[in-house]
């Protein structure tokens, strides 16, 4: 993992995965491996807001094997904001991003 966990609410403890206040490109990664015999979905929660415009980037996810970066499997951009509340809102959203392979 190149990610870092950084405390952006000191006030309530709250915690978020971050590529970095120095990373100037804003890339980062994530092993995931599937313990289980057969392909399990990957679902990603992330913060959101609303109405638009949201204070979190849109944020592109691709999936590929360990070591194969040439081969993508899933790519999605998580757009986090939310259109369902009239009012100012701070939400969790939840998307599958595709299956995850055994191993």
């Amino acid at each position: 993992v190149n990610l870092s966990l950084e405390q952006y609410d000191p006030n309530n403890g709250k915690f978020a995965l971050s590529t970095g206040l120095n990373n100037p490109t804003g890339h980062g990664w994530v092993i995931v491996q599937n313990p289980f015999d057969t392909p399990r979905n990957l679902i990603l929660s992330y913060l959101a807001t609303g109405p638009p415009p949201s204070i979190y980037p849109k944020t592109e996810i691709t999936v590929h094997p360990e070591g194969n970066e040439g081969t993508i499997t899933h790519q999605t951009v998580l757009d986090p904001v939310t259109y369902d509340y009239e009012h100012k809102v701070h939400i969790v959203l939840t998307t599958k991003i595709g299956l995850i392979s055994p191993g």
